[in-house]
């Protein structure tokens, strides 16, 4: 087992496709158990003006406590089994692009005491008729309730494998959660509707029958709590399943209009639903025509470490696992002996293999609340040099804090990030913020604490300053078995360019020579040179790129 350091990552490209598109916000931290924060900066873009979109908002397990909210919903409608108005964990609309855009950018985050990754994922696509989607998972529902459609049970299962929507191949619905059980409820208007879910094998021993799911054991004897395997959903009605005459073997959900199940014969002529889709993050979403984002805010200070890794069409992904590690002392050290396998969409999620525990940092953090006296100052932006100038009063440092050691700020939810020091004039401290973005100051849910005066911004804030504490530096350590794709990903990554640029630096002094002519122009470059990882560009790295280029 070999291993390729993180460094390859940086190679990695993202392409950007035309057309329609969901483009998402940076991340950001919001504030603990605070109301109506900013999450705008979704953006749909390039479908027609006049089309009916459909739009699903989610939140994906957020912490307890967490919701969201549309301050603007005109023109959009909700779809069935949602509400416009309060707070929500997910919400299925349709409008017009121009309607939806304006509702995301009024897109507010209520947070709880509970801190955690809070994952907005915004997903919209021309609204099919007679699809029902589902936001909690990412599939979509075809009710087939007409009266010449309907059929027995394992016509339907036969002729949902018929069919395909947006790229997909349907399937006659699974029912695995209450979340969805609930949505089936509330979008098919028909009652005693077949889903896949069996016991014609062995009388009593219920299975999923179809789709990603299918042969789950669900239940292993007859009756409503009988056999009832932990973990997996059952809803049956009462003294169901009961397998009357041994040729009950088939289950429909909303039996007589309620929302528990019934187990049925093989002879009944019922409505059914195809299921398209076989993820349950909607973010691992396939459909074609169908176009989504997320972004992974936080509440409160979370370390989360998410990739999505791309080698091209040569090498398949899923041959490699991947590891968290630490560089400390300049020696990289993994951080837990689990390898996780990385998907079929190149995708991979480390956070829970990380070293959260804090090391000292350099310099002091501030932190503000809102206040009684305009203790800070924040100037006009400048775009020419995208920047912010913003004045802290001096009596708010506490003694034993230097103005000097601030390195980064927390202002209300409005920025959250490094300063860079300036000045002091005895009066006021000075630093800049450097931003390619403005900041919407009317969006803050602390505009209570901010006025408009000439050509600043006056806050009512109070200060606390620590000493910065720190994560330590991770990176990903990817290890392959297949040497023949590891090859072809190495000979797609380094040319007789790449050696040649590197034997030019090195003897051109650079890195830690006498620094003039400078071959390398990005820190990218110098990672991918130290081709054994130690910190240190030199002499023994180009060799090792040389007889790699060789063939040695």
């Amino acid at each position: 087992m070999k291993n390729l350091l993180v460094t390859l990552l940086f190679l990695l490209t993202s392409f950007l496709g035309f057309g329609q598109s969901v483009s998402a916000p940076d991340s950001k931290s919001f504030l603990p158990s605070t109301t109506g924060q900013d999450a705008s900066g979704f953006v749909l873009t390039g479908f027609s003006s006049t089309e009916t979109l459909l739009a699903s908002i989610s939140l994906l397990n957020p912490p307890s406590g967490t919701t969201f909210v549309l301050n603007t919903t005109t023109g959009l409608t909700a779809a069935s089994g949602f509400t416009l108005a309060g707070n929500k964990t997910r919400l299925v609309v349709t409008g017009t692009m121009a309607n939806i855009n304006t509702a995301l950018a009024s897109l507010k985050v209520n947070t709880g005491s509970v801190i955690g990754n809070v994952q907005l994922s915004v997903a919209a696509t021309v609204n099919p008729v007679g699809f029902f989607y589902n936001g909690v998972n990412g599939h979509f529902y075809k009710p087939i309730t007409a009266t010449t459609d309907r059929t027995t049970y394992t016509n339907a299962r036969a002729r949902s494998l018929l069919t395909t929507f947006k790229g997909q191949t349907g399937y006659l619905v699974t029912i695995t959660s209450s979340s969805e059980d609930a949505f089936i409820f509330a979008n098919v208007p028909a009652t005693n509707v077949w889903f896949a879910a069996t016991d014609e094998v062995v009388d009593g021993r219920w299975v999923i029958d179809a789709g990603p799911e299918k042969g789950t054991l669900m239940k292993t004897s007859n009756g409503q709590l009988n056999g009832n395997i932990p973990g997996v959903y059952n809803n049956w009605a009462q003294g169901e399943p009961n397998g009357s005459n041994g040729s009950e073997n088939y289950a429909v959900a909303k039996w007589n209009g309620a929302s528990t199940w019934n187990d049925l014969s093989n002879n009944w002529n019922n409505p059914y639903v195809i299921e398209y889709g076989t993820w349950t993050n909607p973010d691992d979403a396939t459909f074609t025509e169908f176009y989504t984002n997320s972004v992974t805010h936080t509440n409160g200070d979370v370390l989360t470490a998410r990739f999505n890794i791309d080698f091209g069409s040569n090498v398949d992904e899923t041959k490699f696992t991947a590891k968290a590690n630490t560089f400390v002392n300049n020696v990289w050290g993994t951080t837990t002996n689990t390898s996780r396998a990385i998907s079929g969409l190149g995708k991979v999620d480390l956070t829970n293999d990380l070293d959260t525990v804090k090391v000292n940092g350099n310099g002091v953090r501030g932190t503000t609340t809102g206040g009684q006296v305009e203790w800070l100052v924040v100037y006009d932006y400048e775009p020419q040099n995208q920047r912010y100038q913003l004045l802290i009063d001096k009596r708010e440092f506490p003694q034993g804090i230097s103005p000097s050691n601030v390195t980064s700020l927390q202002l209300f939810d409005v920025w959250n990030g490094p300063v860079t020091y300036q000045w002091d004039d005895g009066t006021w401290a000075a630093y800049y913020i450097y931003t390619p973005t403005e900041f919407n100051f009317t969006n803050s849910s602390f505009t209570s604490y901010i006025r408009r005066a000439g050509s600043f911004w006056g806050w009512s804030a109070e200060f606390t300053f620590t000493p910065n504490s720190v994560f330590k530096q991770h990176g990903i350590d990817l290890s392959y078995t297949n040497q023949t794709e590891l090859n072809t990903l190495y000979n797609s990554i380094v040319t007789v360019s790449d050696v040649f640029l590197a034997f030019k630096e090195l003897s051109n002094g650079g890195i830690f020579g006498n620094q003039s002519g400078l071959e390398f122009t990005s820190g990218i470059q110098f990672m991918n040179a130290d081709v054994d990882g130690n910190g240190i560009f030199n002499e023994s790295d180009t060799y090792k790129l040389l007889q790699h280029l060789t063939g040695v």
